[in-house]
């Protein structure tokens, strides 16, 4: 269940302490260590959170969330902690964080957008630590997908290899500063689909040419008819697959998944598409 809390309170939820130990099983009456497999353990409470390789580096919460949490959240640091999930007895954590100022990226009084950053880290090789860069709409509540490769708008480090404390910190500080170049890019493709005006008669040939099946086509125009309708543009109907993935996402889980993310984060890269290859469907 997300929770909205402080940056303090959150920080004592998810820095919890971690080590990897010896698995032992036992012949005849004595007890031998495996070989190639490791326990990760949270030290205060004896949960083991997963079974992994001995070539397993363990990257802890307290190392990937030091840098976001001092410099992000902090006086002049510009973001606050919009929510937080951590799953079972801390296998997997999810911090989102929103910017406290808003931007008005369509030249529309009620559209707002938030910068928003992802951190995930797991400790059961389910996820790598992940970084995603994103938009966060006001107006309906809506997580923006979007990923431009040339901005590094994701950002992976595997639980391999020398991951010491200082490394791990530089990488994401380094990566946070990305933000900028990101933020722009996402400026200019909002203006692009803005400015490619299309008849609503034509949504939903839209929507097969990117694929979509009948019922979620049915869905999607839906949305566009009853919100979007009067932007008249390809933006109008990247909003509707927006709003379409959260909602399919919240009525699973109540949550916004990374796949989420990166689906509508897709389907901006398709309609640019359209509008490069001079689609017969926009006007």
């Amino acid at each position: 269940m997300m929770k909205k809390l402080t940056a303090n309170d959150v920080l004592k939820r998810i820095n919890f302490p971690v080590m990897k130990k010896s698995l032992f099983y036992k012949e005849n009456d004595s007890f031998v260590e495996l070989e190639d497999r490791k326990a990760v353990v949270r030290t205060d409470t004896g949960d083991a959170l997963g079974l992994v390789s001995n070539n397993y580096q363990v990257i802890s919460n307290a190392d990937v969330f030091a840098v976001p949490f001092e410099t992000m959240t902090s006086k002049n640091g510009g973001y606050d902690v919009n929510r937080f999930s951590l799953f079972n007895s801390g296998e997997k954590t999810f911090v989102e964080f929103l910017s406290r100022d808003t931007y008005n990226l369509e030249g529309k009084s009620d559209e707002g957008y938030k910068k928003k950053i992802i951190f995930s880290n797991s400790y059961d090789r389910s996820k790598s630590l992940t970084m995603i860069f994103g938009m966060f709409r006001l107006i309906c509540s809506n997580g923006a997908g979007y990923f431009q490769k040339e901005t590094k708008a994701s950002y992976r480090i595997i639980h391999m290899g020398d991951m010491g404390k200082k490394i791990v910190r530089n990488k994401i500080s380094e990566n946070i500063k990305c933000f900028d170049s990101y933020f722009e890019s996402y400026k200019k493709d909002i203006k692009i689909l803005g400015d490619a005006k299309i008849n609503p008669a034509v949504t939903s040939k839209i929507l097969e040419e990117l694929k979509f099946g009948k019922r979620s086509v049915k869905n999607v125009e839906e949305i566009y008819n009853a919100n979007y309708i009067k932007y008249n543009s390809l933006l109008g109907v990247y909003h509707a697959i927006t709003w379409y993935f959260k909602e399919f996402e919240q009525k699973r889980d109540n949550s916004i998944t990374e796949a989420a993310l990166y689906r509508t984060a897709m389907y901006m890269t398709l309609l640019k598409k359209m509008v490069s290859s001079k689609s017969k469907l926009i006007s």
